[in-house]
């Protein structure tokens, strides 16, 4: 009785995984890259050098939380990003055209102003840990992401506590 109890929860655990899929898009408004994604993510951890006119103080960390703990990898050429979390699993970034090749779908880019899209892959037991890097990225993109998914769900925008 014992392991059907066990078997169970890990059954019910699998099962909330799977309400996340794995795959995304990312709309942007604007006309970007892989590149400037990476700067984006880049550009926000602070110089970890002391400058020698503060007096060997250390700088103060000015890092997001949500960005801490996390790895960049880019391949500019390929059009492919790779962001790697703190349980070592990974945000993946590819440059994707503009056309999904649907009526339905095309409407969806047009209806939010897409520029740039990007095909995202999400291990869905690290959505946890990845919805705050999406939130922000989305955020300061102006963009959003959404289920690769019949009917675009779900969506994350950027957290209404980033300005």
């Amino acid at each position: 009785m014992k392991n059907k109890s066990k078997l169970k929860k890990l059954k019910a655990k699998k099962n909330t995984a799977t309400n996340v899929p794995a795959q995304w898009l990312c709309l942007c408004p604007q006309k970007i890259s892989v590149r400037d994604i990476w700067k984006l993510l880049h550009v926000s951890y602070p110089t970890t050098s002391i400058p020698p006119d503060n007096g060997g103080k250390n700088v103060p960390s000015s890092v997001p939380p949500v960005l801490k703990d996390l790895s960049l990898e880019i391949w500019e050429a390929a059009g492919v990003l790779e962001i790697t979390l703190s349980d070592g699993k990974t945000i993946d970034f590819e440059t994707a055209p503009l056309d999904l090749r649907d009526e339905y779908s095309n409407q969806f880019l047009a209806k939010h102003h897409t520029k740039s899209l990007f095909y995202v892959t999400i291990h869905p037991d690290s959505f946890a840990l990845a919805k705050p890097v999406l939130e922000y990225i989305a955020g300061k993109l102006h963009g959003l992401f959404c289920g690769d998914t019949d009917d675009f769900t779900p969506v994350v925008r950027s957290d209404s506590r980033m300005g």
